[in-house]
C-alpha cells in the first residue's frame, strides 16, 4: 500500500455502516436490559408465590396443591391477580404491610379459613409475623 492508500477517501457508505451497527447494538443491549428485568421480577414473583404458598399449606395443613388452589381462589374472588394477593399476604407476614394495601389484606384474611391447623402457626424466627387470617393471634402459640 501506498501513503495515498491511506489518505483516500472511504468507500461511500462505510461511516454509516458503522454508525447504523453501533446503533443496532445500543437497540440490542436496551432490549436485552428491559428483557433481564422482566425475568427477574418474574423470578421474584414466582419466589413470592412459592413462599405464601408454603405458609399457606404449613399454616392450615394443606399439601402444596391444596394451598395453591387456596391462593387461586382468594385471587379469583376479589379479581386480583394472585401475585399481587401472595405480595400483600408476604407484606404482612413480614410486618410490612403499606396502609394503601390495608383494605385488601383485610379481603384476603375474610377469604381464608378461620381456624389454622395446630401447631401450623410456628414463627420460622423473630422477623416471622401471622398472615391475616381474621381471627384473633393465639395467646399459646407464641
Amino acid at each position: 500500500m501506498t501513503r495515498s492508500d491511506f489518505l483516500a477517501t472511504p468507500e461511500p457508505g462505510a461511516p454509516d455502516a458503522a454508525i447504523d451497527d453501533f446503533v443496532l447494538l445500543q437497540t440490542r443491549i436496551r432490549e436485552l436490559e428491559q428483557e433481564t428485568a422482566t425475568l427477574r421480577a418474574g423470578l421474584e414473583s414466582r419466589q413470592h408465590l412459592g413462599f405464601v404458598t408454603g405458609v399457606l399449606a404449613q399454616r392450615y395443613g394443606l399439601d402444596p396443591d391444596q394451598a395453591w388452589n387456596l391462593l387461586t381462589q382468594v385471587s379469583q374472588h376479589l379479581n386480583v391477580k394472585a401475585r399481587r394477593v401472595a405480595q400483600v399476604m408476604l407484606d404482612a407476614y413480614r410486618g410490612e404491610l403499606d396502609t394503601t394495601d390495608a383494605a385488601l389484606a383485610t379481603s384476603i384474611a375474610r377469604l381464608l379459613p378461620q381456624t389454622a391447623v395446630p401447631g401450623g402457626n410456628h414463627a420460622a424466627g423473630s422477623r416471622a409475623r401471622e398472615l391475616p387470617t381474621g381471627q384473633s393471634p393465639d395467646p399459646d402459640s407464641t
